[in-house]
């Protein structure tokens, strides 16, 4: 099998699942494959991945800015921390 099968095969049968807990296990169970969150330190394997992939946490911070745009909760989150370091009025 060349390289692309196996990474196509492995995302049709381990990749499935994202929504809620569920999706959560999901993704702990891939970075457990790709050997995170098994060192001396048994840190959880998603840390540990995204410790390591710093595009990783680019593609979640472009995730919740898009999302951010239709979610009233988290615009006001945004604002309430923004108000906290004293960058926009209260």
């Amino acid at each position: 099998m060349d390289k692309y099968e196996i990474v196509d095969m492995f995302e049709q049968n381990f990749m499935t699942r994202s929504e809620g807990e569920a999706g959560v296990k999901s993704l702990e169970n891939v970075c457990e494959t790709l050997g995170y969150g098994t060192g001396f330190m048994r840190n959880r394997a998603i840390e540990e991945f995204l410790t390591d992939n710093p595009g990783a946490v680019e593609a979640l911070f472009q995730f919740i800015t898009e999302w951010a745009l239709r979610n009233s909760d988290w615009q006001a989150g945004m604002e309430d921390a923004l108000a906290e370091e004293g960058l926009v009025d209260e």
